[in-house]
């Protein structure tokens, strides 16, 4: 009797040990940083990319909520919605302001490493509506994009089990994510500045693709 419940002991403390990993849904808020790529809009109008990559204020983070639902065991969907803005000066004395409002669905796998950290990657599709604001114009444009990206990150579970303290059965991880956009719109200043200016000035491409670092907290139930 002794040793049986000793084995009875064991496998339920084996089991209460992993209980965080088999939650299947989760929330997450995330902060990230994205840096734009070269694009000939910007090289036309005189704009130098690494400005728009310069967070000279809380606007510029890119803010991101997913949430995320496991259906199998290393196999799950996340949907992402964010928003971000960006702005620059070019050498001309013109400015430009880009806002981007966007939703991500990922398929994402799982590789637990113990029950402590988990490494993801995964890939999925883009949706961005972006607001264009050129000095030489009086209002803005507005552009619908779809797009592509890739991820991958880890989880680092530093609240395993709070209904132990009194709080609600949602263990806490927090995440570094980095992620990769491909995702391009085509003849941007087409529209409202070739309107302006005449049909003979150039078209040119603005892409929003690129590398973003993310920092978050997820929620897992």
């Amino acid at each position: 009797m002794v040793v049986g419940a000793a084995l009875f002991s064991g496998t339920t403390y084996a089991q209460d040990k992993h209980l965080h990993l088999d939650k299947k849904n989760a929330f997450s808020v995330k902060l990230g940083y994205h840096w734009f790529e070269e694009s000939s809009v910007l090289d036309f109008w005189n704009f130098n990319e690494h400005d728009f990559n310069s967070a000279r204020d809380i606007d510029d983070v890119v803010w991101a909520f997913g949430y995320e639902k496991l259906i199998r065991s290393r196999l799950g969907i996340e949907l992402s919605f964010g928003f971000y803005k960006a702005s620059g000066q070019s050498t001309s004395g013109s400015s430009l302001r880009i806002t981007n409002v966007f939703v991500s669905p990922t398929a994402k796998f799982y590789f637990p490493l113990g029950d402590t950290f988990v490494l993801y990657a995964g890939g999925g599709v883009d949706f961005y509506n972006t607001k264009w604001k050129h000095s030489v114009i009086s209002g803005y444009d507005r552009f619908n994009t779809f797009g592509l990206h890739g991820l991958g990150g880890v989880d680092w579970y530093i609240f395993k089990a709070p209904e132990k303290h009194g709080f609600y059965s949602a263990p806490v991880s927090l995440f570094f994510e980095f992620q990769y956009t491909m995702l391009e719109i085509d003849d941007v200043d087409e529209r409202e500045i070739n309107k302006l200016l005449g049909p003979s000035n150039p078209k040119n491409d603005l892409d929003l693709g690129g590398l973003t670092l993310f920092l978050g907290l997820r929620w897992h139930y």
